[in-house]
């Protein structure tokens, strides 16, 4: 592995798009150790008017002054053309969006590195943040890894741990692990350039994989047991988020926990309510058990407590929260 030439300042190519990527981004530039250009995806349509809108990460750029280039794809040759003639030493990418083709990972003269929000080979895939907590883990991490031609399967250079509280949802692990991971990318690509950091192969054997999420994994599945639900509740904040069905009409779901269910609840089927009062808050039965419905999203209003919407709705002990019109 190549070395940067001590007597000029790294030139780096940092290839982000969300907000997840903006602490990396601000930490390289603000550590002053690097001439940056910055890659992101093309600006999207956004809001009611579906205005273009550029990308968190380009906004930022834009901010530092930095020149910001937007490819359709990244791989193609023409913006090949554009990173090379930058005459990178580094390629860095965090939450990207796009695949590196060989072409492209073999332009820097040091390293193509990427900032992965777990402990790899765990959880390789898009969805890295959610799934710990949906599976129950006490902790995740972040990893930095040299690039290759797969989805998350570059030789280690460096990895953090990082606990998974027990009110922990995907949203603060995604600020969290974007915070740890900027000030370990800073420190994997000094030493990178130090010589002093020597790559570790995955154990690709161990590998597990973390599926994308989409809208329709949203739907709680009322017949598995509370600490499974509570936890998924957690992990699909907030996006996709979770929902159930009251009356026909969607009802999201922001937080559940684990509830006591009474013994002549015991055959009633999952999805059903089984308490819904002021004192004893809106309990739904699972398989086993129950859980509470802790903060709820009625159509076209505002997240409530549970105690606030049983003030504006006749929920009864019996009716099923699904996609049964009541």
């Amino acid at each position: 592995m190549l070395t940067a030439d001590p007597t000029k300042k790294t030139r780096l190519i940092f290839m982000g798009t969300p907000e997840f990527a903006m602490p990396s981004l601000k930490l390289l530039f603000e550590s002053r150790r690097f001439d940056m250009m910055c890659v992101t995806q093309p600006d999207q349509p956004s809001g009611r008017g579906l205005k273009l809108t550029p990308c968190p990460c380009k906004a930022l750029a834009h901010e530092f002054g930095l020149d910001v280039f937007c490819p359709e794809r990244v791989s193609r040759q023409e913006p090949r053309e554009v990173l090379t003639a930058f005459e990178p030493d580094f390629i860095v990418t965090v939450a990207f969006g796009q695949l590196l083709k060989e072409t492209v990972l073999n332009i820097p003269k040091i390293a193509c590195v990427n900032v992965h929000p777990s402990l790899l080979p765990k959880y390789r895939g898009p969805s890295p943040i959610n799934w710990p907590i949906i599976r129950g883990d006490r902790e995740t991490g972040v990893t930095t890894m040299l690039m290759d031609k797969g989805m998350d399967t570059g030789d280690i250079l460096l990895q953090e741990k990082v606990p998974i509280g027990d009110d922990d949802t995907a949203l603060d692990l995604y600020n969290r692990l974007s915070e740890v991971g900027a000030a370990l990318l800073l420190k994997t690509l000094i030493a990178l350039e130090e010589g002093t950091l020597k790559p570790t192969k995955q154990e690709h054997e161990k590998a597990t994989y973390a599926p994308k999420l989409t809208k329709t994994d949203g739907l709680i599945e009322w017949s598995k047991d509370p600490r499974t639900l509570v936890n998924y509740v957690r992990g699909l904040i907030p996006w996709p988020g979770t929902y159930a069905y009251y009356k026909g009409r969607i009802l999201k779901i922001a937080r559940l926990a684990e509830a006591e269910c009474p013994e002549e609840f015991g055959d009633t089927p999952p999805g059903t309510v089984i308490a819904a009062s002021a004192r004893e808050g809106l309990v739904v039965k699972t398989n086993p058990g129950a859980v509470s419905i802790e903060l709820i999203q009625p159509p076209g209003k505002r997240q409530m407590s549970a105690k606030e919407f049983l003030a504006g709705n006749a929920v009864k002990v019996g009716q099923q929260l699904s996609k049964v019109v009541e």
